[in-house]
This record gives structure tokens, sequence and C-alpha cells, in this order.
């Protein structure tokens, strides 16, 4: 009965332009259907490609970042999604939980409950201000 009131759709005054990015086929469809659930309006890619085209030509306000293959590279495009001239904001989400910070990434864990990346969103889409 909870998940139900979970998922009831949220209402919002702007919508939240979200694009979700990872090789996860599986996590790109359950946070499009999930996400799109909480209000958000979603996009999905497998790569990044084109990524800073699309951001610009969707006007994305948050990319949420599969890092479980590379935090590294997840931190260099934080980085590049960080210089743009219109703000994005970045979450990143692994399969693995990390106990430390990388770049100063702090992964949440991707199949943790489905609340903290909504609230995580919302927290960076907040700072873009």
């Amino acid at each position: 009965m909870a998940l139900e009131h979970a998922l009831e759709p949220v209402p919002r005054l702007h919508a939240v332009r979200v694009l979700v990015l990872g090789p996860d086929v599986r996590f790109l469809r359950v946070s499009r259907v999930l996400l799109s659930r909480y209000g958000f309006r979603v996009e999905t890619s497998e790569s990044a490609r084109d990524i800073f085209e699309v951001v610009e030509r969707l006007r994305i306000n948050v990319v949420v970042v599969d890092a479980s293959h590379s935090l590294t590279a997840a931190a260099r495009l934080t980085a590049a999604l960080a210089a743009l001239p219109s703000p994005v904001r970045v979450v990143v989400v692994s399969d693995r939980p990390s106990d430390s910070a990388h770049d100063n990434l702090r992964p949440l864990h991707k199949w943790s409950a489905f609340d903290q990346l909504v609230q995580e969103i919302e927290t960076a889409y907040a700072a873009t201000g």
C-alpha cells in the first residue's frame, strides 16, 4: 500500500526535465516509468555520445548518470556538464555503494529506495536556482 501511495502522480509547478544516462537498460526503463510518475519529464540514453547537444536542445535540468562502470568517467562528465552555460546538475548512481568519495562524487545506490533518487533530483534542481 505504501508503494501505491508513492507512485501517485505528483503535480509540479515547473516540469523538471531529467536525462537518465547509462548502459543498464533495465534501470533506464524503471527510472523512466517511476520518475514520470513523480511528475518529471524523463529522457533516457544508453550513451554519452552527443549528450551536450541533447542537454542543450531538450533544456535538461538534471542528468542522472549511472557510474556503475566507471566513477572516473562520471566525474569527467559531471565536470563537463557543470561547465555548460545553462545550469545542469548531475546525480550519480551506481550499482555498488561507495563508502568513499571519488572526485567529490558520492554515488547513490541505484537500486535503493526510489524516493532517495527523487529527493536527490529535487535537491539538485533546487540548486540550479
